[in-house]
């Protein structure tokens, strides 16, 4: 405790005693309190550097809207042709949340827009290593990339493994078929094809591909995946039709376009191998589908025209 000393003379002593300023009470504390303020501040300037595990899980809601937000605004950019600012708002998003599959996928993407192919191929190749649930997307966005670069055998590849990994595979394999046709090998366009019809969209393709889909949504819960996956093994085709009608289904094979398609492209395929009989199967299976499909028209009547002449 501090006491001030008495300033009045001293009778004993000719002379004052020099009194020794103390500092008062209320100085001590505003130097406690400015002590204690820039403690905090490194505190927490530390803090913001080592974004510790409590802080960063009161942010992450924040943060989450945040890269959704920049994320959206790029899907706009770039579904309007405006690759830049695409780029720019993805990179945005995935500053603020580094993990984002979306943003990430989106991104290479739109450098494959941009045709700078090496930047996306570096950006799908090095998502893929840390995110397996999109291996289908970035799979078959690369097998598209090497397609327009000319390189088949890679575009090949990477179709295949988009449609071994994709709930529904017909698109993939119809592309693989095509591709094989360019290079005319009829018998593996023949294959690609054939595995594309058997993968058409019917009741059980459907069910099998939600269940598959369903692997890669929950693939964070063991739990759920595995009832799934028993799912998958004890499901057969009769057992899932009684669960479902089947007549809409059979209403929309009966007219399906890409089916026609597919029928056309593995005719033209045994077409070019002489195997005219199912060339024309092929051909009028097609039409069956699609009654004023030209190509399948020409071709089928290139390939009675022929059978004719041979016999």
């Amino acid at each position: 405790m501090y006491f001030i000393l008495s300033t009045i003379p001293d009778k004993k002593y000719k002379h004052k005693r020099k009194v020794k300023k103390l500092p008062k009470v209320e100085d001590k504390i505003i130097r406690y309190c400015l002590v204690t303020i820039w403690a905090l501040l490194i505190v927490f300037g530390v803090i913001t550097l080592i974004q510790p595990t409590w802080l960063q899980s009161i942010s992450n809601p924040g943060r989450d809207i945040e890269a959704d937000n920049f994320r959206n605004m790029g899907d706009y950019a770039l579904k309007h042709g405006n690759y830049k600012a695409a780029i720019h708002l993805y990179t945005q998003a995935l500053k603020v949340k580094p993990d984002m599959a979306e943003a990430h996928i989106n991104l290479a993407i739109t450098y494959s827009k941009m045709r700078e192919y090496d930047k996306a191929i570096f950006i799908f190749k090095e998502f893929l290593k840390q995110e397996s649930r999109f291996s289908y997307v970035i799979y078959y966005n690369l097998a598209e990339i090497y397609e327009n670069i000319g390189d088949i055998d890679k575009a090949i590849v990477n179709y295949t493994k988009s449609a071994e990994a994709v709930p529904y595979a017909i698109n993939r394999y119809q592309k693989i078929g095509k591709l094989h046709l360019k290079r005319k090998e009829w018998d593996l366009a023949i294959n690609a094809f054939q595995k594309a019809l058997d993968n058409k969209f019917d009741i059980e393709t459907a069910y099998r591909g939600m269940l598959k889909k369903a692997l890669h949504t929950y693939s964070t819960h063991p739990e759920i995946t595995e009832i799934i996956n028993e799912l998958l093994l004890q499901e057969d085709s009769k057992e899932i039709q009684k669960h479902y009608d089947s007549t809409l289904f059979q209403k929309m094979l009966d007219k399906d376009i890409e089916l026609a398609k597919i029928h056309n492209n593995i005719g033209y395929a045994y077409f070019m191998k002489g195997n005219l009989q199912n060339a024309i199967s092929h051909f009028r299976m097609s039409l069956k589908i699609w009654p004023g499909y030209k190509h399948a028209k020409n071709n089928l009547k290139t390939a009675i025209a022929q059978e004719k002449g041979e016999n």
